[in-house]
């Protein structure tokens, strides 16, 4: 159910056709448990998603990106094709080395200066 909801959600968003959406964090190269948010990255070019979702959190301090956190969905939205491409070449360096801890996920982040949180 929500797995196909928040795949309706993704569609719905002007990406990149060349690059799609993908699936990053605990449900990606972790160990997820039920209340584990599901952490989606896109790249869009220009413009910006409509947030005017009641309760989100929108964090625009990220040079490279920003996020968009509501419920159990957080979308990093780049405009960045460099940033974008780096973010999944770190997912899949983690994909290949899972389980990781999200201490380990977070300081590979971290690193790369890619992070930002919604509070």
């Amino acid at each position: 159910m929500m797995a196909q909801s928040i795949a309706d959600f993704l569609n719905l968003i002007p990406a990149e056709p060349s690059r799609p959406p993908f699936l990053t964090g605990s449900r990606a190269y972790g160990i997820p448990r039920d209340d584990s948010d599901w952490d989606f990255v896109i790249h869009q070019p220009s413009g910006s998603l409509d947030v005017s979702i009641p309760g989100a959190c929108v964090n625009h301090h990220n040079p490279y990106h920003y996020s968009v956190k509501h419920g159990p969905l957080n979308l990093m939205v780049f405009r960045d094709l460099t940033a974008f491409e780096k973010a999944k070449e770190l997912t899949d360096e983690l994909i290949r080395r899972k389980p990781v801890t999200r201490d380990e996920a977070v300081a590979v982040f971290q690193k790369s200066g890619l992070t930002d949180e919604c509070s």
